[in-house]
């Protein structure tokens, strides 16, 4: 988004739409680009996090573990450290 927002040199969304339609972008996700309108390479993912480490938990090829319903309490954060 930044990347086609400094292209078009203004905030007008349509503008902006214009440019992204056209092309694709390096992100870290992997290349970002619009086909038929729809950024289908990457379609979302739904994620949980388990045991410390973030999960998704979408069903599909992406899913890296199975969802754990029901959810887990959230753990209190670790007291501060003392000085």
């Amino acid at each position: 988004m930044k990347q086609a927002i400094e292209e078009a040199g203004t905030l007008n969304q349509t503008k902006i739409r214009d440019i992204m339609a056209k092309k694709t972008y390096p992100t870290a996700l992997g290349p970002f680009k619009f086909t038929n309108n729809i950024f289908i390479d990457h379609p979302g993912e739904v994620g949980q996090w388990q045991n410390g480490t973030w999960e998704i938990i979408d069903v599909g090829k992406k899913r890296t573990a199975k969802p754990m319903y029901p959810k887990p309490a959230w753990q209190p954060p670790p007291p501060p450290a003392k000085k």
